[in-house]
């Protein structure tokens, strides 16, 4: 066997010592040591750092098609609303079916267009897959159109897909994760909002109609109007015209399809709000989000970086201070994109064009070894705890009634068992006040205010010591469903 040449030894001593830390990581530490007295390191670092010598697109490319690999190889299991959609089908696409004790649900489907294609997904695919299209649409959204943004704005950048590896990576350290996670139709308009930057010429027209397709799909489509502020090469007569008509435009499908009702759901969310005995994690302030390392590291890169806000747009602050002004985290789909979109159009590229060659490719291969230790470990891994309720058969017409904490069991017991009533709703502010106390606190609640509540089972992973008008029916994992007997003598 021929001899190897000095670069492929060069080559093959990184790997070999990799190698031999998973089994031997004191002997691959000695092995590091002769290997950096004897020079070897700088020849292997020589030979590596060729790689990186230009700036590539597969730098982005490589550890992107990991991420996705991983995500479809754990598929995790979606916590909320989808769940809800995929199973609609079961109820006549009438919430008021699925969610008993819930006087404020609304007399329509909020999400009709997509609670049908949700539906038609749940009853043709393997029902702990099915969620996964959906998911990976929404990832693939992301990892697609933000790098396609941002690769614009930084086109004279030598470390252009440097950044644009390391935002997406980021990205993910943040609840936008969990946005994809859940996989609402939300997400999908955030992404639709985003693809404006893309959008020129003949193009708009077929933005355009995507935007009304996904109408029916989300009843507060309007809210994603302000996208017409970020439309290149338009005048803002035609940006703030178009905003608009096109929410005007969704409000006018809306109140077809619901016959009028929407107005009333509507003005009617302050009083749903106000109705709620908690809050809703996603309706926390922004002010949430300062405790993610990655977002106040972000924030704090305006300062520090290369980067001057009078070469940013107008239209992206006006986008950006739209979704402030509920001041909610559940925009963090747009807000966070967002930041990171105005990060590049004020990012001064003539900094980085004096960097040394040599220093560049540096900089490009540590970072690329940097995400392959960065997103991966946060998208949890697929774990849904599943309970049968007895009886139940696909329809409402049973009238089987759950009472439930407000969470993700409430979802997975919806998905597991459709046609299965439960409470407290999709918004515990729908519910009356009464069942949300005891969905809450069970240890608080006593056999008299579960007899009278109306459930026939009890849900619950928080339950100490036993009640006699109790009786376990099913487990998964630290969730148990508990029948609710009533007293002798009554039904």
């Amino acid at each position: 066997m021929a001899s190897l040449s000095h670069s492929q030894k060069a080559i093959l001593l990184p790997v070999a010592l990799a190698g031999l830390a998973l089994w031997f990581p004191a002997l691959a530490l000695v092995g590091l040591g002769l290997a950096w007295l004897l020079g070897w390191l700088q020849t292997s670092a020589d030979v590596y750092l060729q790689g990186f010598a230009t700036d590539r697109k597969i730098l982005y490319l490589i550890p992107a098609a990991v991420i996705v690999l991983v995500f479809f190889g754990r598929h995790p299991f979606p916590p909320d609303d989808l769940l809800r959609d995929m199973t609609a089908w079961a109820y006549h696409y009438d919430y008021r079916q699925m969610f008993w004790g819930s006087p404020r649900v609304p007399l329509f489907d909020n999400y009709i267009g997509f609670d049908y294609l949700a539906g038609f997904v749940y009853r043709h695919f393997p029902h702990l897959y099915a969620p996964l299209l959906f998911q990976g649409a929404a990832l693939l959204g992301f990892l697609v159109i933000l790098p396609a943004i941002l690769s614009r704005k930084l086109a004279a950048d030598p470390l252009r897909w440097t950044w644009i590896a390391l935002a997406m990576a980021a990205l993910l350290y943040t609840p936008v994760l969990d946005r994809i996670v859940e996989a609402r139709p939300e997400v999908f308009f955030a992404l639709w909002a985003l693809s404006a930057f893309l959008v020129d010429g003949a193009w708009f027209w077929l933005w355009l109609g995507v935007g009304l397709l996904l109408t029916p799909t989300y009843w507060l489509a309007g809210a994603y109007a302000a996208a017409f502020f970020v439309l290149p090469n338009r005048s803002w007569r035609f940006r703030w015209g178009g905003a608009i008509l096109f929410g005007l435009a969704t409000v006018g499908i809306w109140m077809a399809l619901t016959h009028g009702t929407w107005w009333h759901s509507f003005i009617g969310l302050s009083t749903v709000i106000q109705h709620r005995v908690y809050g809703i994690t996603e309706d926390e302030g922004l002010a949430v989000l300062l405790q993610i390392p990655v977002i106040s590291l972000g924030l704090l890169s305006f300062m520090l970086l290369p980067w001057n806000w009078r070469k940013t747009r107008t239209g992206t602050w006006l986008l950006l201070l739209w979704f402030c002004i509920p001041w909610m985290m559940r925009y963090v789909d747009m807000l966070a994109p967002l930041g990171f979109i105005l990060l590049a159009e004020g990012w001064n590229t003539e900094t980085i064009q004096k960097i040394s060659p040599h220093l560049l490719k540096k900089i490009r291969m540590a970072s690329f070894l940097l995400l392959f230790a960065l997103p991966w470990g946060m998208i949890p891994p697929n774990a849904p705890s599943f309970l049968h309720v007895p009886g139940v058969n696909g329809t409402p017409a049973t009238d089987i009634k759950v009472l439930s904490p407000f969470g993700m069991q409430t979802y997975a017991t919806l998905y597991a068992n459709p046609g299965v009533r439960i409470a407290p709703a999709m918004d515990p502010g729908m519910t009356h006040r009464s069942l949300q106390r005891i969905a809450q606190a069970p240890n608080q609640s006593t056999c008299a205010q579960l007899q009278a509540s109306g459930a026939d089972y009890y849900l619950t992973n928080q339950l100490r010591g036993l009640k006699p008008c109790l009786h376990l029916t099913d487990i998964s994992g630290s969730w148990q469903l508990w029948k609710i007997r009533q007293p002798k003598g009554k039904n």
